[in-house]
């Protein structure tokens, strides 16, 4: 998923709404490795993105283009919808 919005943040066509991702792009395709003592496992990358070092994503995530505030508990979760499509059908 965050490699699609990635790649779709690069359109003029398209605008992200909400929050930031958490990030886990640069380095992936774990593998574990149980240590010698046998009480703890390591998870290790295999893999690692050719956009580093110029792209970073694990440090702070894939920002939106409009920011959305975090949701308080009380708040409804249709509002954030609400917002999109008021801002969608702004003249």
């Amino acid at each position: 998923m965050r490699q699609f919005l990635l790649s779709v943040r690069q359109s003029y066509n398209v605008k992200l709404f909400g929050r930031r991702t958490a990030g886990s792009l640069d380095y992936s395709n774990l593998r574990p490795q149980v240590l010698p003592s046998g009480e703890r496992l390591l998870w290790y990358a295999t893999s690692r993105s050719l956009r580093l070092p110029y792209l970073l994503v694990d440090a702070a995530g894939i920002p939106p283009d409009i920011y959305f505030p975090p949701v308080a508990a009380a708040e409804d979760p249709g509002a954030e919808i609400e917002r999109v499509r008021a801002w969608l059908e702004a003249p």
